[in-house]
């Protein structure tokens, strides 16, 4: 039984479970330890009960986590509403249902297996490498947790990981899966292109109201009126905030002065080095002073590259000291050396001498003009929000905040989602902003809405006066529209059927390159793509039907808006090396084998789980929230 639990403990499975449990706890951040205690437990699951201590700490634990995660104080109140409380306790019962299991079939793991586990985790080593018995006490007293009880988690998933080896079959994902997913991921295209433009084809003669009105019944999509909106709204502007809060000069020096230290500039050199080996570094040096060569000459001649050479701008610790004193020395371009470095001797060229120190007032007026406007933008801009969203509280319209804080009183009028308006035109500024559009269109019609902050930290605040709800247009509200789409689909028809025929010629000898020569179209040329990256300007389904045919075939497709044709040919298709096959095909086997893995172990946490009957007692659970500090909730 105990060589049996040192291989599970040694699988993948059990180190990462007992890997994960110990970071999910660092994450945490657990540094509780509560000094309440409830006689009832807040859940059983057999004879197994989770204590209202146990859940208090997991509840602080999730807290602390999600606190840390959105950079504020996350409420006992806000985890609840949201589920993550409910969430919480739901891993506890799980883990008490495979305690029960474990139980029943009297299934522990001894404690030479949990020594020899915990001996094992890295998280518990010392400097030295080994376990380290202070460590571990340490790092589980800022874990909140006591060695028992830790030991006692390490027997579960030692209990849980023998369970899982005896009851699953370990299936992995079918043979040849990975193999295909490998050669359909790594098969790659290149390909050509050419438009033929419907421009090229005369348009045909209207056909009878009868077809065009069949027509528009087929397409109707395209003559709806979206939903329009209108209202009013004042705009609490930054950039016009930022027009008028120019700092004075007094203001201006007496921030530089207070803050000079913070603007000096380290001192600096952009250099080339060029290694010489053994050449005479004394000679090759003189040919450079002389003009008898340059140095991308004298670098080609020592069988190196200028971008070889390049070492772009350094400070004095970035490089030997031999070096740096050489280079440091220097307070104008030019060539140094020979140099002793690391790596021989070398030639420098330096290209650029930043001396550094504190730049003067003059040099960095502007940039601190803008800085101190900005920042009294940033104080001004949320007091007159503020002001905003009080007139607001009091009951006061738009127009009337409008007026009595002296912001400009804004109008929307027939604005749709998409940012058009009606009659065709496009909105600008504020109201074409996605966040604005968001807002409208949130909103119900007067309804009293909250001051909104854009990106750029400006502020808004809107109502929406009326709708007008999206409809179908009358045919005859678009009859040129739909005569107009008509003849423009009847022009795309004869360009495909074109374009079909063209790509059935490509099929032999000829080529794209070809035709578009003959006819003077311009061609495209597409470098080496996959499935998952196709080039962002193919019309929508043009790369999955470039995969379905081989090299030297093309493929035709209609572009969207009426706008033309596409003909396109494959130029090259090509697959994964032998070798780079295999690796991609082992990198997906084992990433399946871990998914299969982890799903069994999933689903059967969760039959195990059925199977052993709940009881949560809500009034328990309220007496944990009520105890931590928040209101009791009524229930589970």
């Amino acid at each position: 039984m105990l060589e049996f639990l040192r291989k599970a403990v040694k699988s993948w499975v059990a180190k990462g479970l007992l890997a994960l449990l110990i970071l999910s706890f660092a994450v945490w951040g657990i540094s509780d330890v509560f000094s309440f205690t409830l006689t009832s437990a807040v859940a059983t699951v057999g004879d197994q009960k989770v204590s209202a201590d146990e859940y208090a700490n997991a509840l602080q634990r999730q807290r602390n986590a999600l606190s840390q995660a959105q950079r504020r104080v996350v409420s006992l109140t806000e985890m609840r509403d949201s589920g993550f409380a409910q969430l919480v306790l739901a891993r506890m019962i799980r883990d008490k249902a495979i305690a029960e299991e474990l139980a029943q079939l009297g299934i522990s793991a001894p404690d030479e297996a949990i020594a020899e586990a915990i001996r094992a985790n890295e998280a518990f080593r010392g400097s030295g490498g080994g376990f380290s018995q202070a460590n571990y006490r340490i790092s589980l007293g800022q874990l909140g947790y006591s060695p028992a009880q830790y030991e006692e988690l390490t027997r579960t998933l030692l209990g849980q990981q023998i369970l899982e080896d005896a009851s699953l079959g370990r299936a992995g994902p079918p043979p040849g899966l990975a193999a295909r997913i490998a050669l359909y991921q790594g098969e790659r295209r290149s390909v050509d292109t050419v438009i033929l433009p419907t421009s090229a084809v005369e348009a045909p003669p209207l056909p009878s109201d009868t077809e065009l009105e069949a027509f528009y019944a087929d397409n109707l999509g395209n003559y709806s009126e979206p939903e329009r909106r209108s209202g009013v709204y004042v705009h609490v502007d930054a950039t016009a905030l930022l027009e008028d809060a120019t700092p004075t000069e007094e203001e201006v020096t007496t921030f530089y002065e207070a803050n000079r230290e913070q603007f000096a500039r380290p001192e600096t050199r952009t250099i080339d080095q060029l290694p010489i080996g053994t050449a005479d570094g004394a000679a090759l040096r003189r040919r450079l002073d002389d003009g008898e060569t340059d140095w991308a000459a004298l670098a080609a001649e020592l069988g190196e590259t200028p971008a070889d050479l390049d070492l772009g701008t350094v400070q004095r610790n970035d490089l030997p000291d031999t070096v740096a004193d050489a280079v440091f020395e220097a307070t104008e371009p030019g060539i140094l050396g020979p140099v002793e470095a690391p790596i021989g001797s070398v030639l420098i060229r330096v290209r650029g001498v930043e001396l550094g120190g504190v730049p003067s007032l003059d040099d960095l007026r502007a940039p601190l003009t803008e800085e101190l406007a900005r920042r009294a933008v940033q104080e001004r801009a949320p007091e007159i929000a503020n002001q905003v969203d009080d007139l607001r509280a009091e009951g006061r319209t738009i127009p009337e905040i409008a007026e009595t804080t002296g912001l400009p009183l804004g109008q929307f009028e027939g604005l749709a989602i998409d940012g058009t308006l009606a009659g065709g035109g496009v909105a600008i500024g504020l109201s074409a902003e996605d966040v604005f559009l968001r807002e409208v269109f949130d909103a119900l019609d007067l309804e009293e809405r909250d001051i909104v902050e854009t990106p750029d930290g400006s502020f808004f605040l809107a109502m929406v006066e009326t709708i007008a709800e999206s409809r179908v247009l009358d045919f005859e509200e678009v009859r040129d529209r739909v005569a107009t789409d008509w003849q423009q689909a009847q022009r795309v028809e004869v360009l495909l059927a074109e374009a079909e025929a063209l790509a059935s010629d490509l099929a032999g000898e000829a080529t794209l390159s070809d035709l578009a020569d003959e006819r003077g179209l311009l061609l495209s040329d597409y470098p080496t793509f996959s499935r998952e990256a196709p080039p962002t300007d193919l019309p929508f389904g043009m790369s999955e039907r470039l995969f379905e045919v081989d090299e030297g075939s093309a493929v035709a497709m209609a572009l969207p808006g009426g706008e033309g044709v596409m003909l396109s040919e494959v130029t090259e298709a090509t697959l994964p090396e032998p070798d780079a096959l295999q690796e991609i095909t082992e990198r997906i086997e084992n990433a399946l084998t871990r998914q299969y893995l982890e799903d069994d172990s999933e689903l059967f946490a969760r039959a195990i789980e059925a199977s052993h009957p709940r009881h949560i007692d809500g009034s328990a659970v309220d007496g944990v929230f009520n105890l931590l500090g928040a209101p009791q909730h009524g229930g589970y």
